[in-house]
């Protein structure tokens, strides 16, 4: 699988998976991916250089979880622990996060705390954040990056959001285990937004694409081409709606929209805020002949 980012083409088919049908089915991503379906996190070098005073930090994300002996993956709580990675290995950080939760954005700044090396080895040291109450976790990345020198607002990558945290693997869910809530990081509102934010957006991306399951009846008529599924995403990237719009055939439609369903979508951020959007994922057919 692919780790690199997503280039998407200039047309808004951002994703693509290319099913081989064959007496053997072999479904191959044809989509260069942010996300691995098998453990769950996020896995990319670091963005190139945005423009202005926008910079490319070598810390991002690696994980959220709720803090509390429920089920990790629930988005709505009061404390969250949040676990860093760092693409020159594993190391200690310092900056800032920029958490939204429930329409507001928060900021908490952290210092000197072990950040995972990029293919997530190391020491884990959450970082346990508390909200001034309840809320449902939509968006967070690493806002500024302290290098020693001066902190440094970050380009929006390496970020996560709540539907992640709703899709999070056992496994890492068990090795970030339940963090105490002891020493827990009181996040700030951000009162000014507009300004914090420095015109910081991002486009919806995908994350981690599913195969679908070819029907039957498609590998014995030997269907090809593309079915396009908009799809709407909520502020915590949640998946609300599906239609397909174009079709080859509609024997591929049922499959194509269980795979779009399956799959993990990050919604559009516009000046910091995640907004909700409409997206355009394509599921490709091909025919194997050999």
């Amino acid at each position: 699988m692919n780790r690199t980012p997503l280039r998407a083409p200039a047309r808004s088919r951002q994703s693509r998976i290319s099913a081989l049908l064959q007496l053997v089915i072999v479904i191959c991503a044809g989509a260069r991916l942010f996300y691995e379906v098998e453990d769950h996190l996020q896995r990319r070098p670091a963005p190139a250089l945005a423009a202005g005073s926008i910079h490319a930090c070598p810390v991002r994300i690696a994980a959220i979880v709720p803090v509390g002996p429920n089920d990790p993956r629930r988005t709505v709580a009061r404390d969250f622990a949040v676990v860093l990675a760092d693409a020159r290995g594993e190391n200690h950080v310092s900056g800032s996060l920029w958490i939204s939760a429930s329409g507001q954005p928060f900021s908490v700044a952290f210092r000197d705390r072990n950040a995972l090396a990029d293919d997530l080895g190391g020491s884990i040291d959450p970082i346990v954040v508390r909200l001034p109450h309840e809320a449902r976790l939509e968006e967070a990345f690493v806002d500024r990056y302290d290098d020693g020198r001066a902190p440094r607002p970050c380009a929006i990558a390496g970020d996560w959001s709540g539907a992640m945290t709703a899709a999070l693997h056992d496994d890492m869910a068990a090795r970030i285990g339940t963090p105490a809530d002891t020493g827990a990081l009181a996040a700030q509102a951000i009162r000014d937004p507009e300004a914090a934010c420095e015109n910081r957006s991002a486009s919806p991306q995908t994350l981690d694409d599913v195969p679908p399951s070819v029907p039957a009846e498609a590998i014995r008529k030997k269907l090809t081409g593309d079915v396009e599924v908009r799809l709407d995403l909520d502020a915590s990237s949640v998946v609300t709606a599906t239609t397909v719009i174009a079709s080859p055939n509609s024997i591929l439609n049922a499959a194509s929209l269980d795979a779009t369903r399956a799959s993990l979508f990050r919604t559009a951020i516009r000046r910091c805020r995640p907004v909700p959007a409409k997206y355009i994922f394509v599921v490709s057919y091909l025919y194997d002949r050999h």
